[in-house]
């Protein structure tokens, strides 16, 4: 191999072309007249008759002469003290061959590439934390890997860029010195001017060609909403949103989606950011909220695993499959779409194990109302922004960037939908905790507490409520004026008005009908009547399902309150007052006062790896020795739970659980007497308005319970008891406004693992569950819970179970975080077996502690 070692400083390049010019052409044939320092660039060839050209070289080094001196190859040396070699047609690790291009620009990019590799060598840019927060470098797999948080190829001067931080750096300077042919706005500087300004500060006194006069990137007035055309949700029409910016933006607030039934993916809720814009004059003139408002929200990428789409079904095929009543199952099927189990399972999988990524969508209130209110039956809680100029206009500037250049890989639990823009958020705003917060799991309630208790949001009053609840309230107010109506006219026979609320449209129907045969009887004297069928008509939501194509299903009731309607208006001539026709107005009047009293009893904090400790006693028969208990839960709620910002007040869940009492001896050492672990539990109940109807009512539904990998047992009687899967059907017996009082039960099947000192088995158990819970004091300080399980066994090598627990918890007044639970609770199991053979007595164990929840 024939090498030609040059050492390279740039005060000498003209002096070393000069002694170019008149050496041979076969610059290899020369290299014994060259200085051969060990930190000299070696211009080598592989094979020979592959001689440096000297045009070739005179480009080389005029090219290096260009580029920043910290650069230059004298001041590169290897790890070992090996030169830098630049070898002729041969391409340089990480370099990227560019079709077309003159070899002696592909040299120069080949070139650039190895010097930059050498430079991060001896350097280490790409180790720093500065450089790898940008991308979000971190350890993956115990350590073993990095990988960045931004998978987004946007935010990185070439794929290359997503292997590793120093490709990451490699690359992205690389199109800072020498930036290949673009737009401006798909140029590196406009894509991630985060990184770009890193690189210009790194190399000071160098200007990239980038920075050169008129190359201005968009700004967020026109860049955020520059690739995408909003339409009314109504008329289809498209809409002019108008420029985005500190002018147009009058204020934000974070949108709260409560957890829904239509998918697994909405168990726990949904986040979304209103930005509030100032570019509909008709809106604010008619007192409504603005639909152009723009509301942004991160999904989770599923467009890449969809089925082919299904060929297109004829009218009769619609109409036959098409359906506007839930079946006995209280499944519906819409028609719109072929639904695929496997497929459904296949991207639930991939949505726990980051197989997706983000996407920022984009969207008008309305549309947003549309799909969670209407079509998902979701209410939409809202949290004012409280804001400075400052934190708006950053904000501002964050959501621009991330729309260009961010998007996270998607993990169901913690990095997911919500945690994605919250992340965004507190980059904007600058708090660090919420920018910085990355817990195991990071449910959208607890993430709306940390902006609560920053003092960065505040609830607004009204919500946006799903149009069920809308039927809900509208029933509401049929009570009370039904009520007048029935005083104020007692000669007349009016119906019982239960029936009116019951899931049986025939006797939804046999009511109305009665009922306007009678209004019709006093329509002349009172208009209190046709404000009556204006109710029954929004009553009437409660049973609808707009979720599917039905948006103008109309009910048998519905369609007489609107004949009654007609009738009335063609015989009366007085104006109706607004308050009569237009039911908003009275339903947020209705219901504001309740929503704002029930938040301000809650405090702003979850059970989101909520931890406690105790001291107590626990007892077998005539003996009994102390315990030293600890428990933690990655996620917890109770129902009827003690916060504000709960995920449903009917809602119950329990994730990565576990409980151990420890047995001391007189030394103070201790082993584990009882223990539990809990992957995850779940139970549902249906909410109405601010209370769950019980069951018998006819609003009461059945709500849902699920459990996985419930472990349970008592090591020093040699008991255990493991829960593989299990599911069961809730009913509601009592319950108060809130849920801060109740009573349900359930009943359900399970799968289970028994062991005890003379019996093991696998079989199938069958759970009764009770639960009570009774709550004291104004701001709902004392919360006393209790529960019964009992475990009937079906296999005879198997024991019943018996569980009860009760506690009383009365919650401390701190001034700051976190909040403390002062608990006193007590746990009693029996287990007897069918033919009385057991050797294990029944157990209580008393508890005096703490629970600590910091989120």
């Amino acid at each position: 191999m024939a090498l030609l070692k040059l050492k390279i400083e740039s005060a000498v390049v003209r002096s070393l072309l000069l002694m170019l010019s008149v050496l041979s052409p076969t610059y290899a044939a020369a290299s014994a007249l060259v200085d051969q320092e060990s930190n000299a660039l070696q211009f080598a060839v592989d094979h020979p008759g592959e001689e440096w050209q000297r045009d070739e070289v005179e480009a080389l080094l005029g090219f290096i002469n260009t580029l920043p001196s910290s650069l230059h190859p004298t001041v590169l040396v290897g790890p070992a003290g090996t030169p830098l070699q630049f070898f002729k047609n041969r391409t340089a690790e990480g370099a990227v061959s560019v079709v077309g291009m003159a070899v002696s620009e592909q040299l120069k990019q080949q070139l650039l590439t190895l010097l930059l590799q050498r430079y991060d060598e001896t350097h280490c840019v790409s180790c720093s934390s500065e450089w790898r927060a940008l991308s979000g470098w971190e350890p993956k797999l115990l350590g073993l890997m990095l990988a960045a948080r931004n998978q987004d190829p946007r935010a990185y001067a070439t794929a290359a860029g997503l292997d590793s931080p120093r490709n990451d750096f490699v690359t992205f300077a690389h199109h800072y010195l020498l930036p290949p042919d673009s737009t401006m706005e798909a140029s590196i500087k406009c894509r991630a001017p985060h990184k770009f300004a890193f690189v210009r500060e790194l190399f000071t006194g160098y200007e990239s060609p980038l920075d050169s006069v008129g190359n201005r990137c968009r700004e967020v007035d026109d860049g955020l909403l520059d690739d995408v055309l909003f339409y009314d949700p109504i008329s289809g029409q498209p809409l002019a949103i108008g420029p985005i910016n500190m002018a147009t933006v009058t204020g934000f607030e974070l949108l709260y989606a409560t957890p829904g039934t239509g998918d697994a993916s909405e168990i726990a809720g949904h986040l979304l950011l209103r930005i509030k814009l100032d570019n509909n004059p008709a809106a604010i003139q008619a007192g409504v909220e603005n639909p152009h408002d723009l509301v942004i929200s991160f999904l989770a990428n599923t467009q890449d695993t969809l089925p082919a789409q299904a060929p297109a079904k004829t009218q009769g095929e619609q109409h036959k499959k098409l359906q506007c009543q839930a079946n006995w199952l209280n499944i519906v099927d819409d028609g719109r779409h072929d639904f695929d189990a496997l497929q459904s399972v296949f991207q639930s999988l991939k949505g726990l194990s980051g197989g997706f990524l983000t996407m920022m969508n984009r969207q008008t209130l309305a549309e947003a109302l549309k799909t969670y209110t209407l079509e998902e039956d979701r209410n939409l809680l809202r949290y004012e922004l409280l804001l400075n100029e400052d934190q708006k206009y950053s904000l501002l500037q964050r959501l621009h960037l991330a729309k260009k250049n961010y998007n996270s890989s998607y993990y169901f639990f913690n990095q997911n939908c919500a945690s994605v823009l919250v992340k965004v958020m507190g980059e904007g705003v600058g708090s660090r905790e919420i920018a910085e917060f990355d817990p195991l799991v990071s449910p959208p309630n607890s993430l709306v507490a940390m902006f609560i208790r920053e003092g960065l949001a505040r609830p607004v009053y009204p919500s946006f409520y799903s149009y069920r609840k809308r039927g809900y309230l509208a029933q509401e107010l049929i009570k009370p004026l039904y009520s007048e109506l029935t005083h104020n006219y007692a000669a007349l026979q009016w119906p019982a008005i239960d029936d009116l609320f019951s899931k049986s449209e025939a006797r939804r129907v046999a009511v109305a009908e009665a009922v306007f045969r009678l209004a019709w009887q006093i329509s002349n004297d009172d208009e209190k009547s046709y404000r009556l069928a204006n109710l029954i008509q929004e009553s009437e939501m409660v049973f609808a399902h707009k979720d599917l194509n039905c948006e103008n299903y109309t009910s048998l009731v519905t369609a007489k309150a609107r004949q009654f309607q007609r009738q009335w208006l063609a015989q009366h001539d007085q104006r109706l007052s607004v308050d009569y026709v237009d039911l908003n107005t009275t339903m947020n009047e209705l219901y504001m006062g309740r929503e704002a009293a029930a938040y301000q009893q809650g405090t702003p904090y979850t059970q989101l790896f909520s931890s406690g400790v105790g001291y107590g006693v626990y007892r077998r028969q005539e003996s009994s020795r102390p315990v030293l208990n600890m428990g933690i839960a990655m996620a917890a709620q109770e129902m009827g739970a003690l916060s504000s910002v709960a995920m449903q007040r009917g809602n119950f869940v329990k994730l990565g659980a576990v409980d151990l009492a420890l047995a001391l001896d007189g030394n103070g050492r201790g082993d584990i007497q009882t223990w539990q672990v809990t992957a995850l539990r779940i139970r549902k109940l249906k909410e109405r308005l601010e209370y769950i109807p019980h069951y018998f009512s006819p609003a009461g539904a059945i709500g849902l319970g699920l459990g996985f990998l419930d472990l349970y047992g008592d090591k020093t009687q040699d008991y255990r008891r493991v829960t593989l899967i299990g599911g069961e059907l809730l009913f509601n017996l009592v319950s108060s406004l809130e849920n801060n009082d109740y009573l349900l039960m359930g009943m359900g099947s399970e799968w289970v693992s028994q062991k005890g000192p003379i019996h093991s088995a696998t079989s199938v158990m069958l759970p009764l569950h009770l639960e009570a819970l009774m709550t004291y004091g104004k701001v709902r300080q004392w919360q006393w819970r209790s529960s019964l399980d009992y475990r009937l066994a079906m296999n005879t090598n198997m024991a019943d179970e018996a569980v009860f627990r009760t506690s009383l918890a009365y919650r401390l007044e701190t001034a700051a975080a976190p909040q403390l639970l002062l608990k006193l609770s007590a746990d009693y199991n029996n287990v007897a077996y069918p033919n009385g053979a057991s050797l294990i007595a029944p157990w209580w164990k008393v508890v005096l502690g703490v629970e600590v929840n910091h989120w």
